[in-house]
């Protein structure tokens, strides 16, 4: 391996040590955990020393969280193996702590479902915006969701959301929702419109 090649691959090893903790999460491969399951556990329980105590109530206690999920993430961090794993990793310096959000709190206490197609961000983009201002992102549609944001082609999760009285807002109310920082774009508010 030429030097430079070398330096790339130690920089991009201390790089991989900064990742925030869901993709780290995310990256170790949990059965049944995949990146909407991985934020949400480092969103609630912040660190993997909660996580690997945790037990299968505490996990399915969790909104979006249910047995199969629990389960799998006990399991997993019992085996010998793992935690053989965590240990080196740790040593290594990955981390292993959720980062305290840095933006407002505006939406602290709110529950959001995306759903659809959005025209000026993806749905993984809004989930971050409303993370980012204190609030939570669920998969799915129940009593405890505060909105659903409804993109275009919005399927079965607007019509639960319907059923159940839940606040629905297209893609401009949701933006007008998030703050005047965010844009957008050359999109005019009129062809969103309001008929959700």
């Amino acid at each position: 391996m030429g030097e430079k090649s070398a330096e790339n691959l130690i920089q991009g090893i201390e790089e991989s040590k900064q990742r925030p903790f869901e993709k780290v999460l995310f990256g170790l491969g949990i059965r049944h955990v995949g990146k909407g399951a991985a934020t949400l556990l480092a969103n609630e329980l912040k660190h993997i020393d909660a996580l690997m105590e945790a037990d299968i109530q505490q996990l399915e206690a969790l909104h979006d969280i249910g047995p199969i999920v629990g389960k799998s993430v006990v399991d997993y961090f019992n085996a010998p193996e793992t935690q053989a794993v965590i240990a080196q990793l740790r040593a290594a310096g990955v981390n292993f702590k959720q980062a305290e959000p840095t933006g407002s709190h505006e939406l602290e206490g709110l529950t959001f479902v995306l759903t659809g197609s959005l025209e000026t961000m993806t749905r993984d983009e809004g989930g971050d915006k409303v993370r980012a201002r204190g609030g939570k992102v669920s998969g799915s549609v129940s009593k405890k969701t505060s909105y659903l944001v409804a993109g275009a082609s919005a399927g079965s999760k607007l019509a639960k959301a319907e059923k159940l009285g839940v606040t629905i807002l297209n893609e401009e109310q949701f933006i007008a929702l998030l703050g005047s920082d965010e844009k957008l774009g050359d999109k005019k508010a009129g062809q969103m419109g309001f008929g959700f």
